[in-house]
Formats: structure tokens, C-alpha cells, sequence
């Protein structure tokens, strides 16, 4: 079976890229997208300056990053190329409005540990307040309880 491999390898690496990109386009139409992108990868390292290699690479990547690479491999070989430049200015957008948000919640945080804090604040003044209300009240009751308990005792 390794000479099988082996033999397939070789005659993998002698396939003309049209024929490379067909196979893979078989895999990836039978839900092989592992075997389509090895096949794919396969293809761009035989020839990286065919354009439809980086359009079939876009079939299988998932992530924004390589698929950033593809449409910037597209724009490169063919400058006329709107769909890619579509793509492209897609993609950065996407990471523009994502940083906008990550601004927007960063600033979101910063302005609820703000209000967090005032109300902190607020609470703990609240809080001494009433304590001394609360003293000047049992101040007062206590002078008046005192009067009356003293004043009755010494015959007022």
C-alpha cells in the first residue's frame, strides 16, 4: 500500500493543475474537505499565480485570515478582479466593525465601573448619614429620657 501512496504522490505531482483543481472539486462535492484542501494546497504550490487555485482555496477555508490571503493572492494576479476586491474590503470591514465594538464594550466597561463606583459612594455617604441621624436621635431621646427619669427623681 506505501507504493500505491507513493505512486500516487508522484502522479499527483505530475497532474497539471486543471486537473488538480478538478480532482479536488470531486472531494469537495463528496464532502471530502480535507482531501479537497490538500488537494488545493497541492495545486497552489504547483502554480501560486493561478487565479482560480486561490478561488477553489476560498471553497475550503473557513477562517478570515486565510481566506484574507486568497483574496489578496486573487487582487494580485488580477488586478480587475471585483468579486475579490469585494471580498477584501469584506473582510476589512468585518475587522473594523469588530474593533469598533471591542472599543465600544471596553468604553461600556469603563463607564459601568464608573457608575459603579458613585453608587459606592453614594451608598457608604448614605450610609454615615443616617448613622449620624441615627446618633443625634438617641442623643436627644436619651436627654429627654434622662430629664425625665432625673427630674421626676429630684422632686421637679
Amino acid at each position: 500500500m506505501a507504493t500505491g501512496t507513493a505512486t500516487h504522490k508522484q502522479q499527483q505531482s505530475k497532474q497539471p493543475v486543471t486537473e488538480l483543481l478538478s480532482a479536488g472539486t470531486v472531494a469537495l462535492d463528496a464532502g471530502d474537505k480535507a482531501q479537497a484542501l490538500k488537494i488545493f494546497k497541492h495545486a497552489a504550490a504547483r502554480d501560486p499565480y493561478d487565479e482560480q487555485v486561490w478561488w477553489a482555496l476560498l471553497k475550503v477555508f473557513d477562517q478570515p485570515e486565510d481566506r484574507r490571503v486568497c483574496f489578496e493572492n486573487i487582487v494580485a494576479i488580477n488586478p480587475y478582479s471585483t468579486d475579490a476586491r469585494r471580498g477584501l474590503r469584506a473582510y476589512y470591514d468585518e475587522i473594523e466593525r469588530a474593533a469598533q465594538e471591542a472599543a465600544l464594550e471596553k468604553e461600556r466597561r469603563q463607564l459601568a465601573r464608573k457608575l459603579a463606583i458613585r453608587r459606592g459612594i453614594r451608598t457608604f455617604f448614605r450610609g454615615v448619614g443616617m448613622g449620624i441621624g441615627a446618633t443625634l436621635v438617641a442623643l436627644v431621646l436619651g436627654g429627654i429620657a434622662s430629664v425625665i427619669v432625673y427630674g421626676i427623681g429630684l422632686g421637679i
